[in-house]
């Protein structure tokens, strides 16, 4: 599979640089639920006294598969506390690229070590996957943000904000399932959700997208929040009180009133 054949070509061009302490792979392949349209995320560890040589020759070492359509950087990925790299080569393969991580002991996540050759990794440990509470209530927080908007650009006839809106609310809409259904892949956002659910989940999902463009996405709205609704009335006291409750059921008397 070509994602293989390219992380072999950057990892062993990363490796032949010297100036990489460790290479290893998180992500889809990492945990073995890629296929052939899923990006590489590779991560390396550079030393401080390497960084800015690494830095000079990075391109060098990216192009080392193919030539580079698309290249950009982010100096610092608040989410992992490293730079990140994006690169997109001409066949449309998705690379990116994480750099200066900091040596660590144990994730959330799955990884797969490439190279290791002072063994900087070999205490890793995958760690259970604890979500807080507060990080889920935050979801349905700004699922209830959101539909404010949604709510006024429907009665302003908006179309094109409506669209925008009702796409976004579905994003946390889906969050929030995955956590009740499928917490296992949790960090995967939206991606593959309906790979890992029941057919009866499946046709009850597909209804929903089927009715989210502008004429009928009052309809759609009003089930997700019906769901949701529901789904909140099986949760601890604990999660309802992390929640804005009250502005959650005042929205959806909005909601049910269009």
């Amino acid at each position: 599979m070509k994602i293989f054949d390219v992380t072999d070509i950057i990892t062993k061009a990363l490796a032949d640089t010297k100036l990489v302490e460790a290479i290893f792979l998180k992500g889809s392949i990492a945990s073995k639920d890629y296929d052939e349209y899923s990006n590489i995320d590779l991560y390396c560890l550079v030393s401080s006294n390497h960084r800015q040589q690494f830095l000079d020759v990075k391109y060098d070492v990216l192009e080392k598969y193919r030539s580079i359509l698309y290249m950009s950087e982010i100096l610092e990925n608040k989410q992992i506390c490293c730079m990140q790299i994006i690169c997109i080569y001409e066949d449309g393969l998705r690379l990116n690229l994480y750099v200066d991580v900091a040596p660590f002991l144990s994730s959330r996540e799955d990884i797969e070590i490439l190279y290791d050759p002072h063994q900087i990794l070999k205490n890793y440990k995958l760690s259970n996957i604890i979500i807080e509470e507060k990080e889920i209530a935050e979801i349905i927080n700004q699922f209830s943000l959101l539909s404010h908007e949604y709510y006024i650009a429907i009665k302003r006839k908006d179309i094109c904000q409506t669209v925008f809106l009702y796409g976004k609310m579905h994003n946390f809409y889906i969050a929030f399932q995955r956590y009740l259904v499928d917490t296992k892949h949790f960090n995967m956002g939206n991606k593959r959700f309906f790979d890992f659910v029941t057919k009866e989940y499946f046709k009850k999902q597909i209804m929903i997208l089927k009715l989210l463009k502008y004429d009928t996405s009052v309809q759609a709205v009003q089930i997700m929040f019906n769901d949701i609704y529901e789904m909140l009335g099986q949760m601890p006291i604990t999660f309802v009180s992390e929640l804005n409750y009250d502005f959650f059921v005042f929205i959806m008397k909005l909601i049910f009133s269009l």
